[in-house]
């Protein structure tokens, strides 16, 4: 399976469109198989792939196909980069989420904008304090769901959450969650917030782009190539 789409409609008694929504389906296997109609039992498999993106337009959805090939543009093992390669709370950052300055509950205000809602919270934090963190619906229509949270900003009365995405059904008032600190992997953050230097996966020091047209110290000639035709 080298790829391609998939449409249809939601009308299957065992796929609801929440499901799908909610990303139930996200990365779920797919087998296509020769069937002589006929007799179902003879049959043979030709290939196998996973379900990535689906994209949804009323009661009919799209889903992307991915084959085997896919996989080979999975990161695999260590990568030497500037910012952190771990995430937030794993094996190797080791930062504690249960913590109480990392994680808090919350409650949905009013109804708001998809993927932008009022809230409080059960304490007092930092503005991006949750910037890309996670937040896991505890109640509500969303209840056992989860999304990314995109930002966190200080408002009237409360606090602003702006997910990445909205969730698959509607927030309402009182609706309840839970919020995991975000961290956008870079040294200073890791330092700053979480004091966690020590467990930093990257390598801050490595040079950028810009260092080849760095000058030579103690010359005011930057390395553009111009000294080739002087």
């Amino acid at each position: 399976m080298g790829g391609g789409e998939v449409a249809g409609a939601l009308t299957s008694l065992g796929i609801a469109d929440a499901d799908v929504a909610g990303g139930l389906y996200d990365a779920a296997g797919i087998e296509t198989w020769l069937v002589d109609w006929t007799d179902p039992g003879t049959r043979l498999l030709l290939d196998v792939g996973t379900i990535g993106e689906i994209r949804r337009a009323g009661t009919a959805f799209v889903a992307e196909l991915r084959g085997l090939m896919d996989r080979l543009d999975e990161e695999r093992g260590r990568t030497f980069r500037a910012t952190c390669g771990a995430d937030l709370g794993d094996a190797r950052c080791r930062v504690d989420l249960a913590d109480p300055r990392y994680r808090t509950t919350g409650t949905v205000l009013a109804p708001a904008t998809p993927g932008d809602m009022p809230a409080t919270l059960a304490g007092i934090f930092a503005e991006g304090t949750f910037t890309g963190g996670r937040l896991s619906w505890d109640s509500g229509a969303n209840a056992g769901l989860a999304n990314d949270v995109r930002a966190h900003r200080q408002s009237e009365g409360g606090v602003r959450i702006e997910l990445w995405q909205e969730p698959p059904r509607a927030m309402a008032a009182g609706d309840r969650f839970t919020l995991t600190a975000g961290c956008d992997k870079r040294l200073s953050t890791c330092a700053a917030v979480f004091a966690n230097a020590v467990n930093f996966q990257g390598f801050p020091h490595m040079p950028g782009n810009d260092f080849v047209m760095r000058a030579i110290p103690g010359s005011s000639t930057a390395l553009d190539g111009g000294s080739l035709f002087r």
